[in-house]
């Protein structure tokens, strides 16, 4: 028989706004669907939105995909549900541990009220700069949960070796540790064909407009480009998480050179990213503070967009691959002059830069990742039915 995952989230599918999670939880389900029985236990309506997704029923399991989904009111992640969903569970896979219905499970587990094991997916919330934001208040709240023994029988799913580090530096008292690598979609299609003339590119930044993600460092990273002889289009898709940090970022866009152009296009349904991006865009920029994985970056790639990224994702094999450049958060010129260099391309150069960002993209996120999952949650949850 199955074993049957209850994942708590704040949302998913049809949403997309909250980018990464929502992408990492659909790849798991779509492709370990047949092996495990999932239930989804999240929200009824997107990030922002006043009204719940048309064509669901509330209270009660929706098809989505290979998983059954559960949609509740934002302030329906109630104790009677949590407990009620957990009866029908193996184990609960608890998407991050700062929120409402984080605690509440926690809580929970920690008074014997719910007695299947809890893995909690770390999903890069304990990175130094991520964790930084607002420190004072999940520094205490860490504390508090740690020190009362919330933690102490709770496994831990992490996506690397660092993420590890992350967590046990902030929480003492935890249960194993688990690595698994997060699942990306599985590539279709033949290699892009992407038009460039010599002189030209079409650069984007894609990534919630937050301070972590730093926006602001894309935009500096283009002032500090020697414009004579190229011209630049600058495309900014992502979520407004901040609009007063987006507004400190329009400043600086404003002193951009007249060889550069910008424009904010909003969100990209997450079904569509790929599309767009091999039709439209020519080389990711993302300069941001820390990456827990960075779908952005394999989403470009398999778009035949080569990267620019900074030194602070897991992302180090690009420039051997030949796929784009990990560049050093201190000196913007670095990124400058790689964006250049690639305007300055001819259609020949860059379709050989593409083609080797799509070839990276193949060899990534296979059987391999898979079999993390499946080992982590058949040794995470003995079977009880």
């Amino acid at each position: 028989m199955k074993r049957r995952i209850l994942i708590i989230m704040g949302r998913y599918l049809p949403g997309f706004r909250d980018g990464g999670p929502v992408r990492s939880i659909q790849n798991l389900t779509d492709r370990l669907g047949d092996d495990f029985d999932f239930i989804i236990l999240t929200c009824d309506r997107d990030r922002g939105d006043t009204k719940p997704y048309s064509g669901i029923k509330k209270g009660a399991f929706n098809r989505v995909g290979k998983a059954r989904v559960f949609y509740v009111e934002p302030h329906g992640f109630s104790f009677r549900i949590i407990k009620k969903l957990s009866e029908k569970a193996d184990l609960i896979y608890l998407c991050g541990c700062f929120n409402d219905y984080a605690r509440k499970t926690l809580l929970m587990k920690r008074m014997g009220r719910i007695r299947i094991p809890v893995l909690v997916a770390a999903m890069g919330l304990f990175s130094y700069d991520e964790f930084h934001i607002k420190y004072p208040k999940k520094k205490a709240y860490t504390s508090l949960m740690d020190v009362t023994g919330c933690f102490k029988n709770v496994s831990w799913s992490c996506s690397s070796e660092q993420e590890k580090r992350d967590v046990k530096r902030e929480i003492h008292r935890t249960g194993t540790f688990y690595t698994a690598r997060d699942l990306p979609v599985l590539m279709t299609g033949e290699t892009p064909v992407k038009g460039k003339a010599k002189g030209e590119l079409k650069l984007f930044y894609l990534g919630r407009i937050a301070r972590v993600k730093n926006l602001e460092g894309a935009v500096r990273s283009l002032l500090a480009v020697d414009v004579t002889g190229i011209r630049i289009s600058f495309s900014i898709y992502g979520g407004m998480d901040d609009e007063g940090y987006y507004e400190e970022c329009r400043a600086l866009l404003s002193k951009l050179p007249e060889n550069i152009t910008w424009e904010y296009k909003g969100l990209i349904p997450a079904d569509r990213v790929v599309e767009v991006l091999r039709k439209q865009e020519h080389v990711l920029i993302m300069d941001s503070f820390g990456e827990n994985y960075g779908h952005a970056i394999f989403e470009s790639l398999s778009a035949g967009c080569p990267v620019l990224i900074s030194d602070k994702t897991s992302w180090h094999e690009v420039e051997r691959k030949g796929a784009g450049f990990e560049c050093p958060l201190s000196d913007y010129r670095v990124f400058a002059s790689h964006i250049r260099d690639y305007a300055l391309m001819d259609s020949g150069e860059f379709e050989k830069a593409s083609r080797a960002a799509f070839e990276y993209a193949k060899t990534l996120g296979g059987s391999d990742c898979e079999r993390e999952y499946r080992i982590m949650f058949t040794d995470a949850a003995p079977l009880k039915w």
